[in-house]
């Protein structure tokens, strides 16, 4: 039996409760999982859910209540599922909300978000499909569009954004291009400012070259009358217009400054990259793993649970989880939990090392001995599975 992602739909189910499956269907397609293991339920249907598989709940509050929903959300509550009330109004939480469900912080819709992008990252994020972290790196050249980047990097911390931006993110006494570099291995999207001349500079060129070698989803937002150049086969492109900025005559430089609705766009279509981002870079780790076991002779196999099953050819068995960006203490107790009763003594989490600072690599060699789950960046998979082989 396939293990499903559950999402119970709750309260009014009207168009609202339409619209986030719809787009729920389409991230699960963007992070290429099968249509098939994703399954609504309704209030009648919270019987029937699969208490092993993971559980959501999303209860539109938009009226008062009914009387009796606190004893029908509380098998949901009870198993330690989340349920996220979903408002119009913050202010109204404790007039539309079950009692239950007062205390769980609300989710207030949003008039610029029509397609939900924002709710279903959240549900995917409660479901383990989308990292809780939600970081992004701005890459610019400071001559020609600080202040854009400044004004984005505003907008997108509104959204919960962990937004990089050299100039506000590394503390006084750190070393600028070691952490910058750690960063950027540990983000989910570039917002590329693709000024006239973003190339002239070293670091940006820099910049550019070591998100492509990472498969990173870059949004190259273009300035006007500026050409787009083929800087990645990773890029979506955003064309800025004159209209796009509070002064047309002024479009670089220290008083060039895009307008509030330009900046909002952008953020927009930063939030709807970044589940295809993810989705790019775990395929990458997934598709490394089969070609290093197909090297040796091993078996490896893809599971619903977005982690693989590998088994040498004299019977070893490993539990294998691509991991993208920095491994954390909160991804190695997801695995730990998630995955124990698996058939097998070997929990492996596999990331991409590139760009990690080394203080950082030492502290995760530093932890495997002592860690139900063990780290491997995926540069040392190759000899990693030759000892499995020779052993």
């Amino acid at each position: 039996m396939l293990r499903q992602y559950q999402v119970v739909i709750l309260g009014d189910e009207g168009p609202e409760a339409e619209s986030l499956k719809t787009q729920l269907a389409l991230k699960f397609a963007e992070l290429q999982i099968e249509p098939e293991l994703l399954r609504f339920e309704s209030l009648e249907g919270i019987s029937t859910l699969d208490r092993r598989a993971p559980v959501v709940g999303v209860y539109f509050a938009f009226d008062a209540p009914p009387a009796d929903i606190d004893r029908h959300l509380e098998p949901l509550l009870a198993d330690g599922h989340v349920v996220i009330p979903v408002v119009r109004d913050l202010n109204t939480v404790n007039d539309v909300a079950p009692v239950s469900l007062r205390p769980t912080n609300a989710f207030e819709l949003a008039a610029d978000d029509p397609e939900f992008i924002r709710l279903s990252d959240v549900v995917l994020e409660n479901l383990s499909l989308l990292r809780r972290t939600r970081r992004l790196f701005i890459s610019y050249r400071r001559a020609e569009s600080r202040r854009v980047a400044i004004h984005l990097y505003e907008e997108l911390d509104l959204r919960t954004f962990d937004v990089f931006l050299d100039t506000h993110s590394i503390r006084p006494g750190e070393p600028f291009q070691e952490v910058l570099w750690h960063r950027l291995a540990d983000t989910d999207v570039m917002v590329l400012l693709d000024s006239p001349g973003f190339l002239n500079s070293r670091w940006t060129e820099e910049e550019l070259a070591r998100a492509n070698s990472t498969s990173l989803q870059i949004l190259q937002v273009i300035w006007p009358d500026h050409p787009q150049a083929a800087y990645s086969a990773f890029s979506q492109a955003h064309q800025l217009s004159a209209a796009d900025f509070v002064d047309i005559g002024v479009t670089l430089g220290p008083d060039c400054r895009l307008t509030d609705e330009a900046v909002k766009v952008i953020a927009r279509e930063a939030e709807s990259l970044r589940a295809r981002a993810l989705a790019a870079r775990h395929a990458y780790l997934v598709q490394e793993m089969f070609r290093e076991a197909a090297a040796v002779g091993a078996t490896i196999t893809a599971q619903p649970g977005r982690y693989l099953k590998l088994e040498t050819p004299d019977g070893q068995k490993a539990i294998i989880v691509p991991t993208v960006g920095v491994p954390d203490a909160v991804r190695y107790q997801e695995i730990e939990e998630d995955l124990s009763a698996e058939d097998t003594n070997d929990l492996i989490l596999v990331f991409d090392e590139r760009g990690i600072r080394d203080r950082w690599l030492k502290h995760l060699r530093w932890l495997n001995p002592n860690m139900k789950v063990r780290s491997l960046a995926i540069g040392e998979v190759k000899g990693w599975m030759g000892r499995r082989i020779g052993a």
